[in-house]
């Protein structure tokens, strides 16, 4: 991984590779070595970062047909992906493209890292002295074009340009579905267009209201998808034969997939 060091304390990086990665103090966003270096083709140094080796995604491990992830394998996953995105969070970052490709596997520890911040955004009051304080970014004026499709917030498919770190909250809940055995009811097997995804969601969650999402009916494509009154259809038994454990899960789940962005916890670690 490559960072420029482009930007000045007058003008405020918008995106992650701007930032010197090492200094999120997490495991799951770790530099084993970092080196700055000046050539001649380059008028500023370029700060080269050395990552622990991975053996493979999470997708691999997904689609593999073989693997079953039992409650507490997928509690674990679940923890290490929601450490990273807290840490990014903390530090006034949203990474804007979680997926099960973007997620790094161990598969001799069962260590998870995220990766792929490419599309990271500062969003919020930075780090002390890390960047101007009077210039930072509001956390508005941002492309909805960005996350892998299935794992895009709601928000972000009715074209809100003003999002929140709350856009990631619900990647982790889809990331959480797809590694369930009976995510299929919650994660369609193809989704060929964000019209499609929508529908999912509406078909899931039911069609935003005043009272489950007041700010929807002012989002700019709102109005360009009439969909007809849907009921909630949340399906229960998720994690298989019912129990407090389960329960507490399935609880757990429908809070990051919340339809409306200020409703899904403000941590997925709780």
């Amino acid at each position: 991984m490559r960072a420029s060091s482009d930007a000045t304390c007058d003008e405020p990086p918008k995106r992650y590779d701007n930032v010197v990665f090492a200094s999120i103090n997490e495991d799951e966003a770790s530099a084993e070595e970092s080196a700055s270096t000046a050539t001649p083709r380059h008028k500023q140094p370029q700060l080269s970062l050395v990552m622990q080796f991975m053996h493979c995604d999470l997708k691999k491990v997904l689609s593999s047909g073989n693997v079953t992830l039992s409650l507490a394998c997928i509690k674990t996953v679940v923890y290490q992906i929601a450490s990273g995105v807290k840490a990014l969070h903390d530090a006034w970052f949203v990474h804007r493209n979680l997926s099960s490709g973007n997620v790094l596997c161990d598969i001799n520890t069962g260590t998870l890292s995220l990766t792929d911040f490419g599309l990271a955004r500062q969003n919020g009051q930075p780090p002390p002295g890390c960047f101007s304080q009077s210039k930072r970014s509001s956390g508005g004026d941002m492309t909805f074009n960005v996350v892998t499709l299935w794992y895009r917030a709601p928000e972000l498919l009715f074209e809100s340009s003003y999002y929140a770190p709350a856009v990631d909250i619900w990647s982790v809940g889809t990331l959480m579905a797809e590694m369930l055995p009976r995510g299929e009811r919650i994660r369609p097997s193809t989704v060929p267009s964000e019209l499609d995804l929508l529908k999912a969601i509406v078909e899931l969650l039911g069609t935003p209201s005043e009272q489950t999402w007041p700010e929807a009916s002012s989002l700019p494509s709102f109005h360009e998808f009439a969909y007809l009154p849907e009921p909630d259809n949340w399906p229960r038994g998720m994690f298989g034969d019912a129990c407090k454990e389960s329960e507490k899960l399935d609880e757990f789940l429908k809070s990051m997939l919340m339809l409306n962005p200020s409703a899904r916890p403000s941590s997925p670690r709780g």
